[in-house]
């Protein structure tokens, strides 16, 4: 479970043509998110269905109402679409997309390997380092294909063997976001698959850029540890307690039990935030929390607390 620190960062945006633009209707300013209101215990919590998002114990991977048995119990879990793999430093990388209760091959490498599905599940992309060229690849989930390649010379690390161009985000034109470092500064560039990155303005680092487009909504608070729904309409984010923040400026506190931990696992729907809940020492369970009323529920037949979940801040 990651549970970030809270901190603010200024609220600006990604712009291709370096302005930073929001509806007249919007507020100037993000106003302090709302206290989380007091909850009943866990244990007192309704229980609602079991959750279609994936997870993995024991040899076993349990997605979609399947089980496969695999030993790769990474998880990346976007919009419906599920990438497992493994990847570490010094042992490689090996990934595959989840397709009908089969695993199909992605990439495989000798270097690490993070890959990042779109918030609406559409589309796959990962940095692979090849000797010392650094290749990008978009992958249609859809038909099953790569969708493009670009190649760049960046350094890479020689030590390593970690590529210096970091997919950063997939937007919901299919335009994947990258990011590196050149001459002590940071690049930005958004991909276009068959075409050159362009150059965007990048006016603060934030986990999770808008999918919806260049420019970020003003009602929205880019703060660390927080992500998007599948349709980018509303991010959920954490500052004292988790709250969701709506592009229509409605803000929703998540009524999370009392003395319980709640760690984010991922967006079953536009409107449903799985958590995952943690006592002083175990997972006591997961939490599905509605992100238009805050009310929550705990969820039946969730995985025990040794079983690995999606890391949504991957890669």
């Amino acid at each position: 479970m990651r549970i970030l620190p809270a901190t603010l960062v200024a609220l600006f945006a990604l712009s291709g043509c370096g302005e930073v633009a929001a509806p007249a209707s919007e507020p100037d300013r993000v106003a302090a998110p709302p206290a989380n209101p007091t909850s009943p215990a866990y244990a007192a919590l309704p229980e609602g269905p079991p959750t279609g998002v994936p997870w993995w114990h024991d040899g076993v991977l349990h997605v979609d109402g399947t089980t496969i048995r695999t030993r790769l119990s990474m998880i990346v879990h976007r919009g419906g679409t599920t990438v497992v793999g493994r990847t570490r430093i010094g042992h490689g990388a090996e990934w595959h997309l989840v397709r009908e209760g089969d695993l199909v091959p992605l990439v495989t490498g000798a270097a690490p390997i993070n890959p990042l599905v779109g918030t609406d599940g559409r589309r796959v992309a990962w940095t692979e380092v090849d000797d010392e060229l650094q290749r990008i690849t978009a992958y249609d989930v859809a038909s099953g294909r790569v969708a493009g390649t670009w190649t760049t010379d960046e350094p890479v690390s020689p030590h390593e063997r970690v590529g210096a161009v970091t997919v950063r985000g997939i937007r919901a034109d299919g335009r994947v976001l990258l990011t590196a470092v050149r001459d002590r500064a940071r690049w930005w560039g958004a991909w276009t698959p068959g075409e050159e990155p362009e150059t965007v303005r990048e006016e603060t680092a934030v986990l999770e850029p808008w999918p919806g487009g260049p420019v970020w909504p003003r009602t929205v608070p880019p703060i660390e540890g927080g992500t998007w729904s599948d349709d980018g309409r509303r991010y959920a984010y954490q500052s004292g307690g988790w709250s969701v923040a709506g592009v229509d400026g409605e803000e929703v506190g998540l009524r999370t039990p009392a003395g319980v931990l709640a760690g984010l696992i991922a967006w079953e729907s536009p409107t449903s935030i799985l958590l995952e809940a943690h006592g002083s020492q175990r997972r006591l369970g997961l939490l599905r929390c509605d992100a238009t009323t805050g009310a929550c529920e705990r969820v039946r037949g969730g995985p025990g607390s040794a079983a690995m979940l999606p890391d949504p801040y991957l890669p």
